[in-house]
């Protein structure tokens, strides 16, 4: 037998009065009589009456609830960043909804769709494709949206990511620094407008530095330790062979581990690698993995703070506006001086090509 939902009306039954004075006493509203409000409160307690949230959007035109679509929900970074979303939700008495597009754009449509269906507050779009005539047009008639990690190459949106050219040239100074001048990057997806800022950042850092500028050191990967995996073993048949690999994830970092460990290329000695992310098994003794640290929950909880604001606003026109974090780099062991430095300097005044992998003579 299913249980009926008790009502505001059944409330009112029980305490004598009129269902509109249950209301205002369950509201706040300050004209109700303190020992009414005490026995309308203690009677919706005993009742177990929960406010219907379909009457309260109703009413205030409002579902105090929030969609948020991340890329991969197997990914160990976004958790991080769905908790601090969450935990600006849950303090503002707002829900949310979590969807996995799995990096279908169809499937992210979808789920636009029914969220919006739902009359949700706002959205939260984390590294979700955004170049769809369909998902312009939702993200145009949507309710709020926030972007995170990726932008949109054609419109101005509130954007919440990280400096990733800075990230990138952490790294790669950290590698230059040990001596390394033939360095790999694994990026991400080509269609990742945040990709897109770090492979630039990384061609503008080898066209300064004068690092070897082999179009072949420049390998796409998909986030996950099986392209990684692939992506690595491309890069470890080059001939010449890099002495360093700079991954687009650390997920994708523990699969380059894994392809150096199978074709018996010893990390860091033969091969450093660099992850990007700092998801918590990186620090484990046994991984050790030197990498590019985001603030995963500090971004979603600003992705939240701001959407927030829009939706409290209740304005349509407005600037967008937005936040970038820093980076860091955490050094571990999976990075050390390439074993190829050479050992003698060149001829005073004259500068050449060594003949070790990349190195550089002074």
């Amino acid at each position: 037998m299913v249980r009926r939902r008790i009502t505001i009306k059944d409330v009112a039954e029980a305490c004598g009065v009129v269902p509109s004075t249950v209301s205002n006493a369950l509201a706040g509203k300050a004209y109700v009589r303190p020992e009414t409000r005490k026995a309308i409160e203690e009677a919706a307690a005993r009742l177990g009456y929960r406010v219907s949230p379909i009457a309260r959007a109703l009413r205030t035109q409002r579902s105090f609830s929030v969609g948020v679509l991340v890329a991969d929900i197997a990914n160990p970074t976004f958790p991080e960043i769905v908790r601090g979303i969450e935990d600006v939700l849950r303090a503002a008495g707002c829900t949310l909804l979590l969807c996995n597009t799995d990096e279908s754009v169809i499937l992210q449509a979808e789920y636009m769709r029914a969220l919006q269906d739902r009359m949700v507050d706002g959205l939260i779009l984390v590294s979700q494709h955004l170049g769809s005539p369909e998902i312009d047009a939702m993200l145009s008639h949507a309710p709020p949206a926030v972007l995170v990690h990726r932008r949109h190459r054609d419109r101005v949106q509130d954007y919440v990511g990280l400096d990733n050219a800075g990230g990138i040239v952490l790294g790669l100074e950290h590698l230059r620094s040990l001596g390394h001048r033939r360095i790999a990057f694994m990026c991400g997806p080509v269609e990742s407008t945040a990709v897109a800022e770090r492979v630039e950042a990384y061609r503008r850092f080898v066209r300064k530095h004068e690092l070897d500028s082999d179009h072949r050191l420049v390998v796409q990967a998909d986030y996950t330790r099986e392209g990684g995996y692939r992506a690595c073993a491309t890069i470890l048949a080059l001939d010449p062979r890099p002495t360093a690999i700079l991954a687009a994830n650390d997920v994708a970092a523990l699969g380059a581990l894994e392809a150096a460990a199978r074709m018996r290329v010893r990390v860091p000695r033969d091969l450093s690698v660099i992850g990007f992310d700092d998801i918590f098994v990186s620090a484990l003794d046994a991984i050790a993995l030197t990498t590019i640290v985001q603030p995963k929950h500090e971004i979603g909880a600003a992705a939240a703070q701001l959407l927030l604001r829009r939706i409290t606003s209740g304005k349509r026109n407005y600037r967008p506006k937005e936040i970038l974090f820093p980076t860091q780099l955490v050094v571990r062991k999976t990075t050390a001086p390439p074993a190829q430095l050479p050992t003698l300097p060149a001829a005073k005044g004259s500068r050449r090509r060594p003949r070790s992998i990349g190195a550089e003579v002074a």
